[in-house]
């Protein structure tokens, strides 16, 4: 089976999280930070700027980078890429899928070559 390459903040959560005393300072802010940047990067890829507040209250935090855009729900801004072809974006209707009663499709992951 081919062998990917290891997400530090995913290494230093699993290492923390099996042992506590030995690596906890594994467990730091910068992982968290590469952790949710990532997390950031796949829901905005996937939904973009739709939104999933439960209410009008949320914490904005600002910056000077203007050229970012808002992502999901406005917590966040980020500056979404804007050289990429057509066939390389990722396609998502929602307001179509949500009416189909199979929305996803099943994914052989180990079929995709890495």
């Amino acid at each position: 089976m081919p062998q990917g390459v290891p997400l530090p903040w995913y290494q230093a959560y699993n290492a923390s999280k099996h042992s506590r005393q030995q690596a906890f300072k594994q467990a730091n802010l910068w992982a968290l930070i590469e952790a949710v940047a990532g997390l950031l990067i796949v829901v905005t890829s996937q939904f973009k700027t739709v939104t999933f507040d439960a209410g009008p209250s949320r914490l904005i935090l600002e910056s000077g980078h203007q050229s970012h855009e808002h992502s999901i729900g406005e917590l966040f801004r980020i500056k979404y890429p804007d050289d990429w072809a057509d066939h390389e974006m990722y396609e998502f209707d929602w307001s179509f899928l949500r009416t189909q009663t199979h929305r996803f499709d099943k994914i052989d992951y180990d079929a995709i070559p890495i």
